[in-house]
């Protein structure tokens, strides 16, 4: 996986990935797929996203997940915090249903910086530094 690509994923929908400073930029655009949209996976893209922020937070930086409808999900995942594949691998997983490299993303990112927001109304948009 390259930073500047853009990937199909298993669920149908379009990966991009982009450097934006200190972050990573990864956008997953479910093109509208019903199976996508569930509350459940809307859930777990969520906690993916926390997962995130919390690197962010550890490091100094604040940004919060980003979505459009549920139908386009952005995340900023700072470089050097988790690895592009696993963050990549554990959102494909939500794709298929498994929540399980989620849950460990956000164990570690726990460990690490203390609890993230669970809670509070959703932010759009992304504040990266």
């Amino acid at each position: 996986m390259e930073v500047g690509g853009r990937y199909v994923t298993p669920g149908g929908g379009r990966l991009t990935v982009r450097k934006d400073g200190k972050h990573l930029q990864i956008t997953l655009d479910h093109l509208g797929c019903p199976a996508q949209l569930t509350p459940e996976k809307t859930a777990l893209f969520e906690r993916l996203g926390l997962a995130a922020e919390g690197h962010c937070l550890h490091a100094g930086c604040r940004h919060h997940v980003a979505a459009a409808g549920e139908v386009l999900r952005s995340f900023a995942l700072r470089t050097g915090s988790i690895e592009l594949i696993t963050f990549v691998r554990a959102a494909l997983a939500i794709e298929l249903g498994d929540e399980r490299p989620v849950d460990r993303l956000l164990k570690d990112t726990e460990a690490l910086a203390g609890p993230v927001r669970r809670t509070g109304p959703k932010e759009h948009g992304s504040t990266a530094d």
